[in-house]
């Protein structure tokens, strides 16, 4: 049986790159998923211009999940790319075979390409 919580509440956004970069993220939901023989994170949201509807360079998100340690436990990238964005973008990042131990933190951020 699989078990899920909601642990959006521990998800931090590095809101001063996201302004260096022109964008914002918003929406976003991160989900715990216990398979039973893996564990596993899930993050969604969508990617917004600050300003017009595109973009001016490609974008990496980065979604790192760290432990009661502050150590990088999983992690997992998406791009974003300038050239097919129009307005805005959703996004999925899944980090799994986790773990068993407390997660405390999931950081969200941008990067240049």
């Amino acid at each position: 049986m699989i078990s899920t919580k909601d642990i959006t509440s521990l998800v931090e956004r590095l809101e001063a790159f996201e302004e260096r970069l022109g964008i914002r993220i918003e929406s976003i939901y991160a989900e715990w998923k216990d398979y039973g023989h893996t564990r596993g994170v899930t993050i969604l949201g969508e990617l917004h211009p600050r300003d017009g509807v595109s973009l001016n360079q490609d974008i990496e998100l980065i979604a790192a999940v760290h432990d009661s340690s502050s150590r990088i436990i999983g992690r997992n990238l998406h791009w974003i790319y300038a050239e097919d964005f129009f307005g805005f973008e959703t996004f999925q990042c899944h980090i799994s075979d986790l773990p068993s131990v407390a997660i405390t933190k999931i950081r969200l951020y941008p990067k240049a390409l």
